[in-house]
């Protein structure tokens, strides 16, 4: 166990770079996560290698035993100094640094998948991944220009679940549908138009990806226009629902489906 006094801290500029450059995080393949939730989701994964965990004095005295094990790496911080390194308003008093690899998706399964398009805000990804990770989707596809996958929001609203869901990135959308002609995968939109079919009438299948829009815009039309079918949420009194909404109704809708049939 070790203690650090200094901003200035090598240890910590370090841990600031990973934090808030993505580019340092693709090169040295670690990520920065926070909370004790986060933590022990983390902890039930045996392959998961903590690099740093950093706490306070506070947190250390209440969590010692659960702290034990990770004596070699713990580094205990001023709150002044701990606050330097986290992102949440009320940081509870634990921030560690993760290596990470992205989980490869299974095609040999029957599953289905989703896709989001030009997704900005690091919050709706890691819910998202949280709610279709709840309901076993297959994977998610990233397309376009998407947040960081491994943001530090994205680890905390995923519950870390981030590092369990397999995920692939495409630079746009049509190197996605290139890749899902290839893989046969049916690509099904989600908009509120007039002439989509309702997902209450939606025949289940497998081998599908609902597409997401982003939050502002939803999907373009000239996207839409090259899914096999256009679906929607039937609702009242309101225009539309947020996109962890949506994801997390069909996810939900297609698990109970499926285990009807």
């Amino acid at each position: 166990m070790q203690q650090i006094l200094s901003n200035s801290n090598k240890t910590i500029k370090w841990v600031k770079k990973i934090l808030c450059d993505p580019k340092q995080r693709k090169k040295e393949k670690f990520v920065v996560g926070e909370t004790k939730k986060v933590f022990c989701t983390l902890c039930e994964d045996n392959k998961k290698k903590f690099v740093k965990i950093f706490v306070t004095k506070k947190f250390f005295d209440s969590n010692y035993l659960l702290l034990k094990k990770f004596n070699n790496i713990l580094i205990i911080l001023s709150d002044h100094l701990f606050k330097k390194i986290s992102i949440l308003k009320s940081p509870d008093g634990i921030v560690f640094v993760v290596a990470f690899e992205v989980a490869k998706l299974d095609f040999s399964k029957n599953a289905n998948y989703f896709g989001v398009v030009d997704l900005q805000n690091p919050n709706n990804l890691g819910a998202i991944i949280r709610s279709i990770f709840a309901f076993s989707i297959g994977g998610l596809f990233l397309i376009g220009n998407c947040v960081d996958v491994f943001h530090p929001e994205v680890i905390r609203a995923s519950m870390g679940y981030v590092f369990q869901m397999p995920i692939m990135l495409f630079k746009d959308f049509y190197s996605f549908l290139k890749f899902a002609k290839n893989n046969k995968i049916n690509l099904l939109a989600l908009a509120n138009k007039n002439n989509a079919t309702p997902l209450s009438k939606y025949k289940i299948k497998t081998n599908n990806c609902f597409l997401l829009g982003n939050e502002g815009n939803g999907l373009k039309n000239n996207i839409i226009q090259h899914c096999h079918q256009t679906l929607k949420i039937e609702i009242k009194n309101v225009e539309s629902l947020n996109v962890i909404a949506v994801a997390s109704i069909i996810s939900y809708y297609l698990k109970h489906e499926n285990n009807k049939n």
